[in-house]
């Protein structure tokens, strides 16, 4: 009797002790567990606006009666954006996102049938959809918190480098699509910015207003990227400050070098492949469109800044419209790996002409 009474003292205090650890370690888990889920609906949230920057653009180009434009920014958010919306709001509410996933499927159809002022008025009609769809995704408590609508503002400006980068050189316009992707997404941070800049310290507002200013002024002159890289790193910084964001925690993307995100595109191609393999074509597209958007994107403008336009558009056909063309029509699972394999190798090409990669990277990136 007396060994079972201290057996069960025994296991008591064991799990006394195994409870107080998982107490200890608990708040950080749920600390990096808060992060890792508030990044997604940053994601969603600077998606959503940068739909509007498209539709907006689309709007633009209708009016003056450049209706391949038109066409181009109306296509853009069903192409590139909406599968990162699609799954959080067919979870939340399926019969909108049967509506609004249809109303944007159709918006490039309507450039040649509706008058300037009907098409305005429907993408003003997505515009309201794409807002029903935020409040149901994102919880209340993000969509005040300017921690939350800070990184979201970085990620859309971030986004817009990008974009300038691909879109002009030598102070000239060499892909119009993409000058104006620049500036619509220029302009949707500016506004998200107006809205949510009194939660911001009174300082950094006043400082980063300026940059938004300036970076306009730059981009109307079109500007050396390193001007527009500039300005854009003011905002960022100053609003990532006003916000009171240590700098360790913006997103990874932002400290990440051309090297990380090749990395990252092969990784995430290599999940396309299991996604695929499993019979997950969502997860697969998905998965697709990250590899693209959130990490290739970054490599294209030191591409075209050493001369290798060739290689760049190889690679964007091939991810993004080619790769994702395959999924949507589900071709064989071998044909799938082989075209895999065919972006890796040009991936294996871009890493030897873009001089910033150190050789220990190539090396890693190699085997």
């Amino acid at each position: 009797m007396e060994r079972k009474c201290l057996a069960i003292i025994i296991v008591s205090i064991l799990s006394l002790a195994i409870l107080g650890n998982v107490i200890k370690t608990a708040p950080n888990a749920f600390a990096q567990s808060a992060v890792a889920d508030q990044d997604v609906y940053v994601k969603y949230a600077a998606n959503s606006e940068m739909i509007k920057g498209h539709m907006a653009k689309a709007v633009e180009n209708k009016d003056i009666h450049n209706l391949v434009l038109a066409k181009a920014h109306s296509s853009h958010p069903i192409e590139e954006h909406y599968t990162i919306l699609e799954p959080r709001i067919n979870e939340r509410n399926p019969e909108l996102n049967t509506q609004l996933k249809a109303a944007l499927t159709g918006l490039m159809g309507k450039v040649d049938t509706q008058s300037s002022a009907d098409f305005k008025a429907e993408t003003e009609k997505i515009g309201k959809m794409l807002d029903q769809a935020y409040e149901a995704v994102v919880p209340e408590s993000m969509r005040r918190d300017i921690k939350f609508n800070a990184k979201v503002i970085i990620e859309i400006v971030t986004r817009a480098s990008v974009e300038y980068g691909n879109g002009v050189k030598d102070g000239k316009i060499v892909a119009d699509i993409e000058y104006q992707d620049a500036q619509a997404f220029r302009v949707r941070a500016n506004l998200l910015f107006n809205q949510v800049g009194q939660m911001l310290t009174a300082h950094e507002k006043e400082i980063a207003a300026d940059h938004f200013r300036e970076l306009e002024a730059s981009m109307n002159a079109k500007e050396d990227q390193s001007r527009i890289q500039s300005e854009i790193t003011g905002v960022a910084n100053e609003v990532r400050e006003g916000a009171g964001i240590p700098a360790s925690t913006t997103d990874q993307n932002q400290q990440a070098g051309l090297a990380q995100y090749l990395e990252n595109v092969k990784a995430l191609l290599k999940q396309v492949s299991a996604e695929y393999h499993r019979g997950n074509y969502t997860g697969a597209d998905q998965l697709a469109v990250t590899a693209y958007l959130d990490n290739f994107e970054h490599v294209e403008g030191p591409l075209l800044a050493a001369n290798q336009t060739q290689l760049k558009t190889d690679v964007e056909q091939m991810m993004r419209i080619q790769l994702r063309d395959m999924i949507k029509q589900k071709a064989a699972p071998e044909q799938v790996d082989n075209h895999i394999a065919a972006i890796n190798a040009k991936l294996d090409q871009a890493i030897k002409v873009v001089p910033e990669f150190p050789l220990g990277v190539l090396v890693a990136m190699a085997l």
